[in-house]
């Protein structure tokens, strides 16, 4: 497999991972708990998706977590990107 079509896998396991994150995470509760504003809460949450999402092992646990899977070859790469 070519270097290409092992990223174009990770972008699409990452947006994977982003929509099942992005609708699991609950923007008024986390807002009352930190006392945080619209716009802060909105930064922290793309510092925090940008930090583990520009980290491939960090996008294969948390989509083995959320039961995601890679579209091809899942252990394969796996064991390409972890080990």
């Amino acid at each position: 497999m070519h270097r290409t079509d092992d990223m174009d896998e990770m972008l699409e396991l990452k947006k994977l991972v982003i929509e099942h994150l992005a609708s699991r995470i609950d923007k008024k509760e986390l807002a009352a708990e930190y006392k945080l504003t619209d716009e802060q809460l909105d930064s922290l949450t793309r510092k925090m998706l940008d930090s583990w999402l520009n980290n491939p092992d960090f996008i294969l646990i948390i989509a083995d977590v959320l039961g995601l899977s890679l579209p091809r070859k899942t252990k394969e790469k796996k064991a390409h990107y972890i080990g």
